[in-house]
């Protein structure tokens, strides 16, 4: 695919964290790869983009859809389905992580222990996507069902690629001792160039590497993927996202409310989050995680850019009683820290009344 047929096709976000460029590159690989292998079915099409170690993954929501009814028919069908696939993938989790914390153990960790954990990653990632899109296109007498279930498995597994994520940069520190390079610039690597480290023990070029950390977007397809660095980016990003300058956006009620408040855009909540984040303020993010849960319960409201039924935002939400609007695709671009906002959750919609 190319850069100008991204115009081809409407984007979803449908996820976004701190992962490095080379994890990303991993899951959009294996979706858009393997993954049809193991599940049976995959995605056609994704876009990854990766900022100073924060990647944003996004896929064409036709793909979704079909990927979740898919899945939804093998896992979701009824209520035994969903117990047995819920406690395979709880069990998957408690060995990759287990795996992941006995290699963090060691001082040096062999490409044989890598391409280990990197396989066991694979196979967990399908498994672990799947039960996401499923709730979003069952039958809603299905949903009833089988949504307690998930809930419960998808809270299970939560931390899973938060681990996984902690023994890459683990990793990474190790191989910087030797190879004199900063680990973020080792994880800006693709995993060809990190597979031809094991056989020639060699790097690209730091220059190379820091471009890529600093703004990258790579394109996948079923048969290549194309990775793009500097201004290219920007383009990249306005195709996926469509207009910058609306006032107000839509997306899906997780908990309804009406809220107004100071948006505050935050990715990573751990670096200066608390000391800025206010009792009130709208938490705006690309999706949520189990680090996030004390800026949420200062939040008078959330938003999100990805997200589904079975999102962590959604879910906590509705345990939280919090206002929340999920998978608005472009909250993130739009708002700007410091606007005053008004989050009508019950009716997805997110609104600026003031400009920062």
């Amino acid at each position: 695919m190319k850069i100008a047929d991204i115009n081809k096709y409407s984007w979803i976000k449908n996820w976004g964290g701190n992962w490095s460029f080379l994890t990303c590159f991993y899951f959009a690989n294996y979706y858009t790869g393997e993954m049809w292998k193991q599940m049976g079915k995959g995605i056609k099409k994704a876009v990854i983009i990766s900022n100073n170690g924060y990647g944003f993954c996004y896929f064409d929501p036709s793909d979704r859809e079909l990927y979740g009814k898919y899945i939804g028919l093998k896992i979701g069908k009824n209520k035994a389905a969903a117990l047995k696939f819920s406690n395979e993938l709880k069990n998957q989790a408690d060995t990759l992580i287990e795996y992941t914390h006995k290699l963090r153990k060691m001082k040096t960790v062999s490409s044989v222990e890598y391409y280990d954990f990197l396989r066991k990653f694979l196979a967990y990632s399908g498994p672990h996507m799947s039960i996401r899109p499923t709730v979003d296109y069952l039958p809603e007498k299905q949903v009833r069902l089988v949504l307690p279930i998930f809930e419960k498995t998808r809270l299970y597994v939560e931390d899973v690629y938060f681990a996984t994520e902690v023994f890459m940069r683990h990793w990474a520190e190790q191989l910087s001792e030797r190879m004199r390079v900063n680990p973020k610039f080792i994880l800006s690597c693709t995993p060809s160039e990190i597979k031809n480290y094991w056989l020639h023990q060699k790097l690209p070029p730091t220059k190379i590497l820091k471009a890529r950390f600093v703004s990258s977007g790579i394109i996948f397809d079923r048969l290549e993927n194309k990775v793009f660095v500097g201004r290219t980016v920007e383009r990249i990003e306005k195709l996926l996202q469509g207009r910058p300058d609306k006032k107000e956006i839509k997306g899906q009620t997780a908990y309804g409310g009406l809220v107004k408040g100071n948006a505050r855009i935050i990715f990573n909540p751990t670096v200066h989050s608390a000391r800025v984040f206010q009792k009130g303020d709208i938490l705006i993010t690309g999706m949520t995680r189990p680090e996030f849960l004390p800026l949420m319960r200062k939040a008078g409201a959330v938003v999100t850019d990805a997200g589904g039924i079975l999102s962590h935002a959604a879910i906590t939400a509705r345990e939280m009683k919090i206002p929340t609007v999920i998978g608005t695709t472009v909250a993130t671009k739009i708002f700007k820290d410091g606007d005053m906002v008004e989050v009508d959750a019950t009716h997805g919609v997110v609104r600026i009344l003031k400009s920062q």
